[in-house]
């Protein structure tokens, strides 16, 4: 197996608690050993050139294990530590994708400027870039499922544009066109 998809599935298995030492079964069924999970992914992380890295194992909603490898600041070298606060980028889009539609709290079908509680330029990341979109009458359509489907119109993001401000493209959710800026939105 590919070592990357190794880690995958390593960062993907679910703990068994009751084991002692304890035992982080993988998506297979099959499990290793905490201290196994360590070593692969120090190998796994020096092979491809890692700096640092946090890895969580979480079971059903709580964690079972984590660990920090490595350095969160090079110069001068700050090691790793679980309470280290680190960009996540794009893996949080999916994860807060399968959040909204699993547990609710967002209604995927009603436009998102029905649910906010004021208007989307009041808010302090979308007071310049947002000032134009909200007079637009297809703001008013924009829903929870389009920005998650990528087909609301936005841009992948509003620094993007001449203005650098957020303008819907087309009518919403008539075409795909990847937005960074309408997952961050609805996050």
């Amino acid at each position: 197996m590919h070592p990357l998809l190794r880690l995958t599935a390593v960062l993907l298995v679910s703990g068994v608690a009751n084991a002692e030492p304890p035992r982080l079964r993988r998506l297979d069924g099959s499990a290793i050993s905490v201290s196994e999970a360590e070593s692969f992914a120090r190998e796994t992380l020096a092979l491809h050139g890692v700096t640092g890295a946090q890895v969580a194992v979480i079971e059903r909603g709580r964690l079972v294990w984590s660990h920090a490898f490595g350095l969160r600041h090079v110069d001068p070298p700050l090691p790793m530590d679980t309470g280290t606060n680190i960009w996540a980028a794009s893996i949080t889009k999916g994860v807060f994708a399968a959040y909204a539609v699993e547990h609710g709290g967002i209604h995927l079908d009603i436009p998102v400027a029905r649910q906010l509680t004021a208007p989307l330029n009041t808010f302090p990341p979308y007071k310049e870039t947002a000032a134009d979109l909200v007079h637009d009458p297809r703001w008013l359509r924009v829903t929870p499922r389009m920005l998650l489907a990528h087909t609301s119109s936005l841009l992948n993001f509003a620094f993007l544009e001449p203005d650098q401000k957020m303008h819907l493209h087309a009518e919403p959710g008539a075409a795909y066109s990847y937005s960074g800026e309408g997952l961050n939105l609805l996050q």
